[in-house]
């Protein structure tokens, strides 16, 4: 929930992403958190 997803990102499917994360790459890595800011942006 409330993650943000770069485009074009590989997400394996045994990938679990926490709550509130920045996904990024080919393969998919964590590269942080998504502040409340983000989220009103979003």
């Amino acid at each position: 929930d409330e993650c943000i997803i770069g485009a074009l990102c590989f997400i394996r499917a045994e990938m679990k992403i926490p709550n509130r994360k920045l996904v990024v790459g080919n393969p998919a890595i964590i590269k942080g958190n998504v502040s409340d800011d983000m989220l009103e942006w979003k």
